[in-house]
């Protein structure tokens, strides 16, 4: 109904069939794991939906660091100084090595990582975790593109995981209500969004192949007739737009 009203107001305002409109999401949103545990019986699910699969963040990331000071064989502190720590930081889906780390350089920094990303890989819950250099490196399967393209080479992790469906972070303690949802998997749920064009130069139809927000920049380039965004790397929904007469 809003956006009902809102079409009228653009066609008093501007005039009819003189407006565009482009209605999409950046994400949608991950189901709440205790509504889908009660709705759906356990006998249809190869993993049941849970919040916070990992538990406590600060004792896997003090479990990864003693892995890793076990494995690489990193010098203990001399007595009276602080440890030098291997993991800077864990987050609900990266992990944050430290590359200053006197013991991690070179090849000994790659090899934390693929340490870290096989530890995670055996949890139940984690679908798949990749490293900084394999991300770097290539690789063309969909579940690594989508990872690729949320990450950014200065400020990203040096290890990503994705969570399995259904699987969201979140407080699981005692005295915490659960905190209903959150987006950023790559499952269908967090990926259907709507993409809807109308109004003038807009093709009336519905299209069934797959298309991304990021289109939407191009797509309403193509139509004002100007060059789409320098940064733009996706193509125009080209069925979408009204063709041009040519004489």
């Amino acid at each position: 109904r809003q956006l009902a009203a809102f079409a009228q107001y653009l066609d008093q305002q501007i005039g009819a069939g003189k407006w565009t409109l482009a209605i999409t999401s950046d994400h949608g949103v991950a189901p709440i794991p205790e509504m889908i545990a009660k709705r759906e019986p356990a006998d249809t699910r190869v993993l049941p939906p849970i919040r916070n699969p990992l538990g406590d963040l600060k004792v896997v990331r003090d479990r990864l660091e003693a892995l890793l000071h076990k494995e690489l064989k990193l010098s203990p502190a001399n007595e009276g100084e602080p440890t030098e720590k291997a993991i800077l930081d864990l987050d609900s889906n990266q992990v944050y090595l430290n590359h200053e780390h006197s013991e991690l350089r070179g090849g000994r920094l790659v090899e934390a990582q693929k340490i870290v990303r096989d530890w995670l890989i055996a949890q139940p819950y984690v679908a798949t975790a990749i490293t900084r250099e394999e991300l770097l490196a290539g690789g063309d399967s969909r579940l690594m593109r989508q990872i690729r393209l949320s990450f950014h080479p200065g400020r990203s992790g040096d290890i990503l995981f994705v969570y399995t469906p259904y699987a969201i972070p979140g407080s699981t303690s005692a005295n915490a209500k659960p905190k209903g949802t959150t987006h950023g998997s790559p499952w269908h749920y967090d990926t259907n969004v709507p993409l809807l064009l109308l109004g003038n130069g807009i093709a009336p139809g519905r299209y069934d192949q797959r298309v991304s927000p990021a289109q939407l920049a191009p797509t309403l380039a193509r139509l004002l007739g100007i060059n789409a965004p320098g940064g733009c790397v996706e193509e125009p929904i080209q069925q979408a737009l009204v063709p041009v007469m040519k004489f």
